[in-house]
């Protein structure tokens, strides 16, 4: 029974209670006071009666609150669960937030060492691009020089054949001029000693008393020495022990001293010879007056 309830019952109580001492004494001072007196008690039983149907019409509304309040107690229960499983569910959310949040923390973590990375390698790869342009480029100069040493391996291997070639027809022409040397010796044998030319170291060179030029006409080298004859003889002034001197262009080459003369051309043999220059076909001789 609700606290209401009791309130109730006791009010109606205490109503019928008050009631009843009313009548009492409204009763005895009347005639009629039995027939009252019955009345009362007829109405009290009636009140009774009414104050029971009315406390069985409580009892069984408090049984029907009862049964909601079972019902209510139900549901709130139900609800209390639902709460406990919403809070259970709630804190494993959260703590999959967490989680997530742990997670999320981590990625930014490792994108952050990510993006460190890259700038490493970036600047690694920059560099390692660069190393890479240099060594290109230091192979491309070597293959340029290697391409250039082959080119000049090939010139040396040309100059090597043609100094070989030169150096065998130097040679022939060595064994000619030895033999030539040998038909000298051997014709000089049969020339009678007063019609002999003087010999070089007796020879003094001299002048001419005036300029004259030619060309060189013939070169024979025989071991040491360099004979030369020129175009130029008696009629042009020349005589035995004449020095001319060598050029080609403006570049000096050496001295010849004449030994041989005749009217148009005359031989002799190379007093001073340039170092690494040898005297050719063409060269201008020129002989000047004592100054």
């Amino acid at each position: 029974m609700s606290a209401l309830t009791k309130i109730f019952v006791v009010l109606v109580t205490l109503l019928a209670v008050a009631l009843v001492a009313a009548i009492v004494p409204f009763v005895a001072n009347t005639e009629n006071w039995r027939q009252k007196f019955e009345d009362e008690q007829s109405a009290r039983k009636i009140a009774q009666a009414t104050a029971s149907a009315r406390q069985q019409q409580l009892n069984e509304e408090r049984s029907d609150r009862q049964a909601e309040n079972l019902v209510l107690d139900e549901k709130i229960k139900a609800l209390e669960d639902q709460v406990v499983d919403q809070t259970g569910q709630l804190a494993a959310h959260r703590a999959e937030i967490a989680r997530k949040d742990f997670d999320l923390e981590t990625l930014r973590a490792a994108d952050i060492q990510l993006r460190a990375t890259n700038d490493s390698l970036a600047r690694i790869t920059e560099s390692q691009t660069a190393e890479l342009t240099l060594h290109r480029q230091n192979v491309r100069e070597q293959a340029e020089r290697l391409v250039g040493l082959n080119h000049r391996v090939a010139e040396l291997t040309n100059d090597n054949d043609f100094l070989e070639q030169q150096l065998r027809y130097l040679k022939e022409q060595l064994v000619a001029v030895q033999d030539g040397r040998q038909e000298l010796a051997d014709l000089l044998e049969k020339i009678p000693p007063s019609a002999r030319p003087v010999p070089q170291a007796e020879m003094v060179p001299t002048d001419p008393k005036v300029y004259i030029e030619g060309l060189v006409t013939r070169v024979e080298n025989a071991a040491d020495d360099t004979f030369v004859e020129v175009n130029v003889g008696a009629t042009d002034g020349v005589e035995e022990g004449t020095r001319f001197f060598v050029q080609r262009g403006d570049q000096y080459v050496g001295t010849l001293i004449i030994t041989r003369v005749e009217d148009r051309a005359a031989a002799g043999r190379m007093d001073v010879l340039k170092p690494d220059h040898q005297v050719t076909r063409g060269d201008v001789v020129t002989a000047h007056p004592p100054s």
